[in-house]
């Protein structure tokens, strides 16, 4: 089965205004509300990539989550 995005809740469990989340290949995205997920692009070293859509442009764009960059000194 591919990986899909699913609807989160937030990893803390305090709902921000403005911002909705998602679960994609098992990582949470906090995202603005403008942007509403379509499929993940794919999962690296640094993080996961999903493509979207921006309801404000009505383009189509990719957020990348970058997992625990604050972590090391070299990506921070």
């Amino acid at each position: 089965m591919a990986p899909s995005v699913q609807a989160a809740i937030p990893p803390d469990g305090i709902w921000r205004r403005g911002k909705k989340y998602y679960s994609v290949c098992d990582v949470i995205f906090e995202i603005d509300a403008k942007y509403d997920p379509i499929k993940p692009l794919g999962a690296g070293a640094y993080g996961v990539v999903c493509s979207a859509h921006d309801e404000e442009t009505k383009k189509k764009v990719a957020i990348k989550k970058i997992s625990n960059v604050f972590e090391d000194q070299t990506t921070a």
